[in-house]
This record gives structure tokens, C-alpha cells and sequence, in this order.
């Protein structure tokens, strides 16, 4: 049962590491112009429901209430596959901060020809003077409260949404929360 533990924990260690591995030459690969992004047409708003299903049942475990309000209809030509992957690091990020008893909302509306998408947390929120660095790679707002990221996730969303031909923001208030909003 001993080695069992330490089996676990290597697994898990190697399982961060790969992880971590996959982000670095994911950025790598669009540095270099390499984009791994392949575009087709697909529903927009099947795909962030898509991104948010699994994420209820981590909100509810969590006693945090997720909600989606999804625009229908809504026609985008992109890679569907890293839209999500962006969802996802927003979602992982709202859930990680956000206190049980807590909110988090996503919306996705169609303004004029463009797709906006917003994920808002009732978390700690995000100091301002730390805002315009958040999309910077390896960059966190407290070192100290790091619960398991390397400050990739972010620096990733922001280059899936750029190559995308999109922009990613970020607004906060603290102790009110963290809003990322996302124009496609």
C-alpha cells in the first residue's frame, strides 16, 4: 500500500508535468508560426455548452452555481476544439477562485458580426494593478495563493483568441469578482 501511494503520486506528478509540456509547445509552435488552429464552420453556441457541461458537475461539488446564457444560432468559422480549449481555462480559472456559495455566468450574445462571449466569477476578484499582466506567460497574481496553475492558461486563451482574429479582456473589482470577455 506504500509504493501504491508513492505510485499515485508519481503518476500525478507526470501527468502535471505533461501537461505542462503541451502548454509550452503549444506556444512554441504559435511563436513560431506553426499554428496548430484548424478552421471550419461550426455552431458556436453548441460548442460553449459543450465547454461548460463538465464544469457543472465540478461547480456543484463545489457548491458554486454555474449558469449559461447562450445566444442561438450563432454560426462561427474557427477551430472549435480550441475555442473550447479557451472556455476551459476560464472556466478551471473562475472555479479555482470562486468560493462555494459563489457565481459564475457565462454568457455568449451576437452583436452586429461578431460573437461575445463573457465569463464572470464572484471570486476574489483581480487586484488592478496587476490586470495588464495576467496574460503574460508564467505571470500570477499571488504566487503564494498558486493552486496548481504555472500561469500558461491565460497567455494560451489570449492566443487562441488572437489567431482567431479575436480580443480577450479582463475586468475585476476586488472582492467582486473577475470578468473575461471575448470578441470573436
Amino acid at each position: 500500500s506504500e509504493q501504491s501511494v508513492w505510485l499515485d503520486n508519481i503518476g500525478a506528478s507526470v501527468k502535471s508535468m505533461a501537461a505542462l509540456v503541451d502548454s509550452l509547445l503549444f506556444l512554441a509552435r504559435m511563436d513560431s508560426s506553426q499554428h496548430p488552429i484548424q478552421k471550419k464552420p461550426f455552431r458556436l453556441d453548441q460548442a460553449v455548452e459543450k465547454a461548460v457541461d463538465p464544469y457543472k458537475i465540478l461547480a456543484d461539488a463545489k457548491s458554486v452555481t454555474l449558469t449559461a446564457s447562450l445566444a442561438s444560432d450563432a454560426e462561427y468559422f474557427g477551430d472549435e476544439q480550441r475555442i473550447q480549449q479557451v472556455l476551459g481555462i476560464l472556466l478551471d480559472n473562475a472555479l479555482r477562485y470562486t468560493p462555494g456559495g459563489g457565481k459564475i455566468e457565462v454568457m455568449l450574445r451576437n452583436l452586429h458580426r461578431a460573437a461575445h462571449i463573457t465569463v464572470s466569477d464572484t471570486g476574489p476578484g483581480i487586484p488592478s494593478e496587476h490586470l495588464p499582466k495576467i496574460f503574460d506567460r508564467f505571470y500570477q497574481v499571488d504566487p503564494a495563493r498558486n493552486q496548481g496553475g504555472a500561469g500558461l492558461g491565460l497567455s494560451i486563451a489570449k492566443c487562441i483568441v488572437e489567431t482567431h482574429g479575436g480580443t480577450i479582456q479582463a475586468f475585476s473589482q476586488p472582492e467582486k469578482g473577475a470578468n473575461f470577455s471575448i470578441t470573436l
